[in-house]
């Protein structure tokens, strides 16, 4: 498994994958990678986007393990 020393790389990857998959609202998700975890902030529109946003995260190879903070919420883009 690949170590990811920029965290910058890890966050372009975890995105493109968001922009690839059309149940993910790439937009209006944040991303944070610190301290060997990756948060996944911000609001979607249902239950199913907030889960293939964590699935797609977590499938990266040698990403760190995954907090899902996402609220599913009107708000949502």
């Amino acid at each position: 498994m690949p170590e990811w020393s920029l965290t910058e790389t890890l966050r372009d990857l975890i995105r493109a994958a968001f922009d690839s998959d059309s149940r993910v609202p790439s937009s209006s998700i944040g991303i944070a990678v610190s301290a060997g975890m990756i948060a996944l902030f911000g609001t979607v529109p249902d239950e199913r986007a907030k889960r293939a946003a964590f699935e797609l995260a977590s499938s990266i190879p040698g990403a760190p393990p995954v907090n899902n903070r996402l609220r599913v919420g009107e708000d949502a883009a």
